[in-house]
């Protein structure tokens, strides 16, 4: 007997058999056995939290065993209307709860009900509401305090390739949760899991096919305080920006590509003399600049509301013993955000004792966000046992950024302005197929296969940043600065192509009456991994008469201002700015799992990897210049063993131990500086970077009131060796470089639960409180090499909260198809950059989010929610000991949604 929503087993169940006075109950492993004679008979099930079943004309003909399998649905289940329609219930509270009981090691899964109720549209913002999990930027997941180096995303259990140049991670405000059947946190390491773990594995499990027909559309409006309906930040864009592509607009002009070879061509713009034959004459840079210079300008604009538009079609077909399912998805989102902040720099002075004011600027940037996405599943089985499917999916995220930043710098001695446009696409492309087989003639042996192709890119067209300085010689107007960073304008490419498949054997076993049980596994995971980041810098030099350089600059860089003795178009185009990486991993594993006397479960096993991993840095204009070329080459064995007590059927206490290891990203690897294009921040890699290895210790015992209401509690600890740390080099560069440290270690605990308050008084019948906290100290002690200008020798690590709070009320009303959430958010201050120079490390202090969810089912096909966010609109506060260096509000935000379902 198993539960529809997972699979998974049901202990304690009773069957009653038609003819029988007693009923049989079920084993841990929801398993019944009972002799009969032949004849028709009807079977009825029952397990507590789950609603009764009938099944009847089964035939029992002769001696012959026959296996029949139950799936009981739980009961009471409300599924949101982009998750489910009945009785395909995937995804739910209880199928979360029930997968975490009977998983092998420590898990937390968040089930599709759970992110419907808390009303998150992304990865990202669900991910928040885990037990120890915080998301910073945005985008990057910190669990238990180890940062997105130490985590690591999977797709449907299989990795994925990153459209971030200098992160391994793929972005997780990247995916719609909608797409999604649930998400499950993986926080001790398993043999069948990839090595690089510490944190925890994310792993995204995508739609799988509804029981039944449906037909679904979303809508959904949403206003944002100090956003929507003011004025924002805009530029003269493409036709199709409201769909998250470039129409050309910002394309490299032709004159200029065809020129160059495109962005990856070796041909530099340089002029033509006698002893480079292969230059360009004048006439040809005057054409290049002109063509090159069109929108520079800022305007302030209006900005509408925030829209979303969904769409789902699924169904499953049945002829005889096969069956055939599909679902298809497709989204489209934009968002608006307005930002109006304060920035401020100190420097120590006094012997640090003291901080200056070095820079004070105000920031007000405006940030445009297009999301589409499609999703396409196909799944076929006979007997449901064997299964073939096959899964396709586009993600596409288009990021459209406007920034003036302007202030007063003493490095300067005047005010300036800086101003900043950048625009890209990020793209993630991936289809998979596969198979699980399982073969009753081999006593159940289940054979599972996928291979996965991905392709991550990203498109960067046409970055632009220039700056005016405050002439205080005229009044303090500002004036197009003459410094040689006053403009640029960036091209980059970025291409991640991966190709994974794994295949995983399962062979179940029982001996003595059950007294012994489990079953054994072994597999074999292979990865290769290419990547191709090509950059083009250019920017205009020269001058013109001092009293045009007070004019916007579309009036300064025009085709009259451009040519000789005037601004001239130049390539600055750096050696380092272009690479290609690879990466070659072999794993193979074995993993037996036993259960003795439903008393004690004992889960061991090791995973073999062999790694290759290379970097090669090359200048694009010197293909015969010798490159860069980094590598990393291990062989690496990586246990792992986990003991379960199973105290009775309600409790268990999991202990675990693992030895898993942490690698270099592809750009670390390399001695070339780079640009991170989130942070602006100038970093150097580093060819001797060892790889990280982590110890890790974990206990939770867990209890269980129902199918749906838990407690659980947890205890961690992490030895980390060698840990890789961004540390500031000495001069005036402001150059960071990655760098192994001392060791860190990293301790804490987590409680969390869920809970009906029907307990307290009847009148709470339709009430729950659920939440989780998390406690976590860490340390990290940095070497005599990595204290050049650093002011700590030993600190938290950075980014790690010592406190995490998450708490949810609900109330669920059946009757009047009435679903109310209140949830709250609160993480404690984290270092955000460490100090330097004697300056005191700067943190980012607590935030305290606010929502409030209300859906109302209205009948069988319509309903709606609203959505009230960031009720409380704290200030996002960075601070460096007692000052505050940055500070702004995101603004509270309300939000309808309209479904229809059929």
């Amino acid at each position: 007997m198993i539960s529809a929503v997972n699979g998974k087993p049901l202990a304690a169940a009773e069957v009653y058999i038609s003819g029988l006075n007693q009923p049989v109950v079920t084993d841990r492993q929801g398993r019944f056995q009972v002799k009969v004679p032949a004849g028709t008979y009807s079977l009825s099930a029952s397990a507590p939290g789950y609603n009764l079943m009938v099944k009847e004309g089964i035939r029992v003909a002769g001696e012959k065993p026959l296996q029949v399998t139950l799936k009981l649905t739980p009961a009471g289940i409300e599924m949101p209307p982009f998750v489910v329609v009945e009785p395909h219930l995937a995804g739910s509270v209880a199928s979360a709860i029930s997968e975490e009981r009977v998983s092998s090691g420590v898990t937390d899964i968040l089930g599709a009900e759970q992110i419907s109720r808390a009303g998150d549209s992304n990865v990202a913002a669900a991910l928040k509401r885990v037990a120890g999990v915080t998301i910073v930027r945005g985008k990057f997941p910190y669990i238990r305090g180890l940062g997105e180096r130490y985590a690591n995303i999977l797709i449907n259990g299989i990795s994925m390739p990153s459209p971030d140049p200098t992160r391994r991670v793929v972005p997780l405000d990247f995916f719609p949760s909608a797409m999604l059947d649930s998400i499950q946190v993986q926080k001790t390491h398993d043999a069948p899991l990839p090595g690089e773990f510490s944190g925890g594995i994310i792993n995204l499990r995508t739609r799988s096919t509804p029981d039944e027909f449906l037909f679904r559309l979303s809508g959904k409006i949403s206003y944002i305080d100090g956003t929507t309906f003011e004025k924002g930040l805009r530029y003269q864009g493409g036709d199709y920006d409201w769909i998250g592509v470039d129409d050309g607009t910002r394309a490299l002009p032709k004159s200029l590509e065809n020129a160059l070879g495109g962005l990856s061509g070796s041909t530099k713009l340089r002029p033509k003399t006698r002893f480079a034959k292969g230059g360009f004459t004048q006439e040809e840079f005057e054409r290049f600049g002109e063509d090159l210079s069109d929108v520079w300008n800022v305007k302030r604009d209006t900005l509408p509301p925030n829209g979303r538009i969904s769409a789902a079609l699924g169904d499953k077909l049945h002829w005889r013993d096969f069956s055939f399912g599909y679902y298809a998805f497709a989204r489209w989102n934009q968002n608006w955000r307005t930002f109006h902040e304060i920035r401020r720099k100190f420097v120590p002075v006094r012997n640090g004792q003291e901080l200056q004011l070095a820079e004070d600027m105000k920031v007000f940037r405006t940030v445009r966000e297009v999301n589409t996405n499609a999703y396409l599943n196909v799944e076929s089985t006979w007997r449901e046992k064997h299964k073939l499917f096959g899964r396709v999916m586009l993600l596409r995220q288009s990021t459209d950024f406007t920034r003036i930043r302007e202030g007063f710098s003493n490095t300067e001695g005047a005010g300036l302005r800086r101003v900043r446009l950048w625009y890209r696409e990020n793209e993630l492309f991936n289809w998979q197929a596969g198979t699980d087989q399982t073969f009753a003639f081999l006593n159940d042996l289940n054979l599972k296969f996928l291979y996965s192709h991905a392709v991550a890119s990203r498109y960067a067209p046409k970055e632009r940043r220039y700056r005016y300085d405050q002439n205080l010689n005229k009044g303090g107007v500002f004036e197009f600065s003459n410094k040689t960073d006053n403009n640029q304008i960036i091209y980059s490419d970025l291409d991640d192509q991966e190709d994974s498949w794994r295949i995983d054997l399962t062979l179940p076993y029982h001996f003595f009456d059950d007294r012994l049980k489990g079953s054994l596994a072994s597999g074999y995971w292979s990865t290769q991994r290419e990547r191709n980041s090509n950059i083009r810098r250019f920017r205009y030099a020269g001058n013109v008469s001092p009293d045009l350089l007070a004019q916007p600059l579309e009036d300064i860089l025009t085709p009259e201002n451009i040519g000789p003795g005037r601004f001239t178009l130049t390539e600055v185009t750096r050696s380092t700015d272009n690479y290609s990486a690879s990466q070659d991993l072999q794993a193979y594993y074995v993993k037996l799992d036993s259960t003795f006397f439903d008393l004690l479960r004992l889960t061991g096993g090791v995973r073999i990897e062999e790694n290759q991993q290379t970097v090669t840095t090359f200048e694009l204009f010197a293909p015969d210049n010798q490159p860069i070329v980094s590598t990393l080459d291990s062989r690496d064995a990586i246990p792992s063993v986990t003991l379960t007590w199973l105290i009775s059927e309600d409790q268990q206490l999991r202990l675990a131990w693992s030895k898993t290891l942490s690698r270099p990203d592809f750009r670390e690897l390399s001695p070339a500086p780079f640009t991170d294009p989130n942070t602006l921040q100038e970093t150097v890699g580093n060819p001797d970077l060892q790889q990280a290895e982590i110890m890790n210790y974990d206990a939770r015992w867990e209890y269980y009131f129902s199918p749906k209401e838990n407690l659980t509690l947890a205890f961690f600890h992490k030895e980390i060796t060698n840990p890789i740390e961004k540390v500031l080099l000495a001069g005036p560069a402001d150059l960071a470089q990655l760098q192994n440290t001392g060791d860190a270690t990293l301790t804490g605990f987590e409680i969390e639960f869920r809970k009906n308050l029907d307990f307290i008084h009847p009148w709470f019948e339709n009430f729950f409180f659920s939440g989780n906290y998390t406690f976590a100290k860490s340390e990290v002690t940095l070497l005599p090499e990595n204290l050049q200008v650093l002011t700590t020798p030993k600190r938290p690590l950075q980014g790690a909260s010592k406190h995490i709070l998450n708490a949810r009320l609900g109330y669920d009303n059946e009757d009047l198809g009435t679903q109310a959430t209140l949830l709250y958010n609160f993480p404690s201050r984290r270092i955000a950059q460490v100090g330097q120079l004697g300056a005191p490390d700067i943190y980012e202090e607590p935030f305290h989010q606010l929502d409030f969810i209300v859906k109302q089912k209205w009948n069988r096909h319509w309903s709606t929610q609203v959505r009230l966010r960031n009720l409380l609109d704290s200030t996002v506060r960075f601070t460096q000991g007692p000052k505050t260096v940055r500070a702004f509000r995101r603004g509270r935000e309300f939000a309808l949604v309209i479904n229809f379902q059929f």
